[in-house]
């Protein structure tokens, strides 16, 4: 297994009917880490595998340089296409999930597996639980390298570092402005050594429009304004998703580690997120 830590991941989520094309022009344009779920609802993992596997067989680039990450998703996060019966126990559910999932991408393990969001907004709960617990028994026997959750808050987060074994090493949260680009989980995930994914960050806006300052700093740095908020998230400790079906944008969002934001602009952009 690798021990590649991405910078970006291309999310995969709403690209039907196009999901495998994208996946392919994302992976041929330099990403190299890859987002999808086990939820028909909104994604196609298995068109994320054909994809996937045409670039490995067309390629010098080995499995072993991508980071590949899927989800497993609650029934009430599905329609009515599912990878597991939802009469089955939820570590049922699971195993049949990743086992599908590993069908689905054409490979022999998960890089990052993620809990899609807790069973309930307010609390982690007894389904959450069990739910981890079989995400725990997969990494010990080799098939993940690292557990995760998404759509959790720092309360959520908290609570389930306390009562599981394997502690998770990614957060990957819907991340704007009106929440200080989601301070307050950003800081636990800091703290307890979590490295935090953010998606959603183009949607970007005060009172609905994006800040003016965006616009300012981005031609004083000579960079679109996705490009420059691409680098003020990771500036801020975030890996950053992005989902463009353009390729021109892909190969833009990758360039934006060739420049900085120096220590006051940041301080700026971080200003008007409160």
């Amino acid at each position: 297994m690798n021990n590649i830590l991405p910078k970006f991941i291309y999310g995969t989520a709403w690209k039907d009917p196009e999901t495998k094309k994208l996946t392919l022009d994302a992976l041929q344009k330099g990403f190299r880490a890859i987002d999808t779920a086990n939820q028909r609802k909104y994604y196609n993992e298995s068109d994320v595998g054909t994809g996937l596997k045409e670039f490995l067989n067309s390629s010098l680039i080995k499995r072993d340089e991508l980071f590949i990450q899927t989800k497993f998703t609650y029934a009430h996060g599905q329609n009515d296409i599912k990878p597991y019966s939802e009469h089955d126990s939820l570590s049922r559910q699971v195993i049949d999930s990743f086992t599908s999932s590993l069908q689905h991408l054409n490979i022999e393990y998960i890089d990052s597996y993620l809990l899609h969001a807790p069973f309930s907004a307010g609390k982690i709960t007894d389904e959450d639980l069990e739910v981890w617990s079989s995400m725990e028994s997969l990494v010990r026997k080799g098939h993940i390298k690292y557990l995760g959750i998404s759509n959790i808050n720092s309360r959520q987060l908290s609570e389930l570092c306390k009562k599981v074994i394997i502690q998770p090493k990614f957060v990957q949260n819907f991340s704007l402005t009106y929440t200080a680009w989601d301070e307050d989980t950003r800081i636990l995930c800091k703290a307890k050594d979590i490295l935090y994914q953010g998606y959603g960050l183009l949607k970007a806006k005060i009172h609905g429009k994006p800040p003016l300052l965006f616009s300012d700093l981005a031609e004083k740095y000579g960079k679109t304004i996705p490009q420059l908020i691409y680098c003020f998230c990771q500036q801020l400790g975030m890996i950053c998703l992005t989902g463009t079906s353009n390729p021109i944008h892909m190969e833009q969002t990758l360039s934006v580690e060739d420049f900085k934001i120096d220590e006051v602009d940041m301080l700026k952009l971080t200003a008007i997120c409160r």
